[in-house]
């Protein structure tokens, strides 16, 4: 069975898993629309005539479409509607599931159609309770490995970073928040871009300490130069910036919801991200014995998965998932 990998922004590890899999990549000239939406809600319900639109270009004969991203997964159902026999396996690598789902646990009616589409499922989150909700489909679980910052023990300066799109969900209002308040941030950087952007770039201008990076491709450069990582929403099914921060020597605060907590120490995990006393303690203990909070860190980037654990982990899941197509 050949494959097409379809994405419209894909991560190293996505990339990875594609070529690993002998797949023909794909990018979709998406991203624009995923700025400007984020930006003007009402763009957003635009993304299924453009991905009908968009499909119409795509040439292809594979046999199995793998496709990352809530966006893109649009323009592969229109891609397998082409031909009989398609099969079309969902990377749930976000929160897209989380997203449509809602706080009403069903789908949106106008998208259960495209849901229909999905033959299989492989995605980072842990549990996976989520998706059978969703979809009634095989679900597969795989792990992601993080792109190295360089290691370097301690970070040098008090300063506070986020990395990452800059969307409700991340709660970045939060994040301006526990930065505006904590004693231990000289500065506060943001990097990213998202819905969210005017509202971080009116934080920098009334409060000096926020410092508004907008979107680097040299993000390594801030993991190294910072002391602090704060990553703390109420949910977020897996995330590789706290791991990539961990190995550019900058601790990791994050929220004990989120996927990758378990692979770190206590000591960079808060069980209230609400509760900036308990965050701040944190911290005040890391500061306190460096020496120690190094050595916690080292040992929690010894369970991160590498490269080629990722890569072999996902091999061996999508020859399960092919097998079951077939079947």
């Amino acid at each position: 069975m050949k494959t097409l990998f379809l994405t419209h922004y894909p991560h190293e590890s996505h990339l990875a898993f594609a070529h690993a899999a002998g797949a023909r990549v794909e990018i979709l000239p998406l991203e624009w629309f995923v700025n400007l939406a984020k930006r003007m809600k009402f763009i957003a319900s635009l993304i299924i005539p453009i991905s009908f639109v968009l499909s119409l270009f795509v040439r292809f004969k594979e046999d199995v479409i793998l496709v990352e991203g809530g966006t893109s997964f649009f323009t592969a159902v229109f891609l397998k509607c082409r031909r009989k026999g398609v099969k079309l396996v969902y990377m749930d690598i976000d929160m897209f599931f989380l997203n449509i789902r809602g706080d009403t646990r069903r789908p949106p009616f106008y998208i259960v159609f495209f849901l229909r589409s999905i033959d299989a499922v492989i995605t980072y989150d842990t549990p996976l309770r989520h998706v059978p909700e969703i979809v009634k489909v095989p679900v597969h679980m795989i792990t992601p490995f993080p792109k190295s910052a360089g290691h370097e023990f301690p970070a040098r300066k008090n300063y506070g970073l986020y990395v990452g799109r800059l969307s409700p969900e991340k709660k970045i209002d939060r994040v301006l928040r526990f930065a505006a308040q904590c004693p231990y941030f000289e500065k506060f950087y943001v990097v990213g871009d998202g819905m969210l952007k005017r509202y971080v770039e009116r934080a920098s201008e009334l409060n000096g300490k926020i410092v508004y990076a907008g979107r680097r491709e040299d993000v390594g450069k801030y993991y190294r130069m910072c002391r602090f990582f704060i990553h703390i929403p109420d949910k977020e099914p897996y995330g590789c910036t706290p791991m990539e921060a961990a190995l550019g020597g900058c601790y990791p605060i994050i929220s004990g919801s989120v996927g990758v907590a378990h692979l770190f120490d206590r000591a960079f995990v808060v069980d209230d991200p609400d509760d900036f006393k308990e965050i701040n303690v944190k911290m005040k203990s890391i500061l306190d014995d460096e020496k120690r909070a190094g050595r916690l860190l080292r040992e929690s980037i010894r369970k991160f998965p590498t490269r080629d654990a990722s890569v072999d982990n996902f091999m061996r899941v999508f020859e399960e998932v092919k097998e079951e197509l077939e079947a």
